[in-house]
This record gives C-alpha cells, sequence and structure tokens, in this order.
C-alpha cells in the first residue's frame, strides 16, 4: 500500500464532477466504500480571555473583557464522512506542510484500513509553489 505522502508527489490529473460522489455516498457506505470530504483552515488564533466572562443579572447582559492573551495560531485538517455526517479524526497541527497533510490521510485510513475511500479534497496547498521533479 502507498502512503499518503507518495500518492500526494504523484503527478495525476484527472477532472471529476464533484456531485456524484455526494450523490452516491450513502449507497457506496452501505458497499464498505467511505466518501470523505476533507479541508483545512490554516491560521486558526489561538485565544484566551484574561478575564472571566461575567454572567447575566436582572436588568444586565453578560460581560466579556475585550482583551485576551494570544498564544499563537494552528491549523485545522477537518474530514467529514459525507454519508453520516461524522467528523473523521480531526487532526491540529502548528503547520502545514505536505507531512502534515499525509498524517493527517494516514489517520483517516487507520480507522478502516480495509474499506475505500472516495476523497474530495478543497484546494489543499493552493498557495504553495508547484512541486518539484
Amino acid at each position: 500500500m502507498l502512503s499518503a505522502l507518495h500518492w500526494i508527489h504523484t503527478k495525476q490529473s484527472f477532472s471529476i464532477n464533484f456531485s456524484v460522489p455526494y450523490r452516491h455516498a450513502a449507497e457506496n457506505e452501505a458497499n464498505g466504500i467511505h466518501t470523505v470530504s476533507t479541508d483545512e483552515k490554516p491560521g486558526i488564533q489561538a485565544l484566551e480571555p484574561i478575564a472571566p466572562t461575567l454572567p447575566m443579572e436582572p436588568g444586565q447582559p453578560e460581560r466579556r473583557e475585550h482583551s485576551y492573551d494570544r498564544h499563537g495560531t494552528t491549523c485545522l485538517f477537518g474530514n467529514l464522512n459525507v454519508a453520516t455526517g461524522e467528523i473523521v479524526t480531526p487532526k491540529f497541527n502548528a503547520t502545514r506542510t505536505e507531512e502534515d497533510f499525509a498524517e493527517n490521510i494516514d489517520a483517516i485510513v487507520a480507522t478502516d484500513p480495509e474499506a475505500g475511500v472516495y476523497w474530495l479534497l478543497w484546494l489543499i496547498f493552493s498557495g504553495f509553489p508547484p512541486m518539484r521533479e
């Protein structure tokens, strides 16, 4: 079996009508093939308020402190099983590299190694330079 990182570096080009996997997701799930939609959210700020939120009181709304401590950023890889609506092995990383993406794919495959998977990927690594030969 090829690792996800090897798959990323292959230069296979194809086009697909993305509505087809969504329409057949439930049928494929029944046949042991998962349809997984994967997306990323880089640069999520890790913020912590410096004071607790004050609760509501009669005639007074909830009050929050506007100041916060910043604890850097993180990157989220979200994976959705289209047929079941289940979130599959979400992954938080400090970085956003090909290796991080490969670990994400490997973690999903490890949840059911015998099943087939349709991957729906949404412009991941779109800001990266082209891969080298």
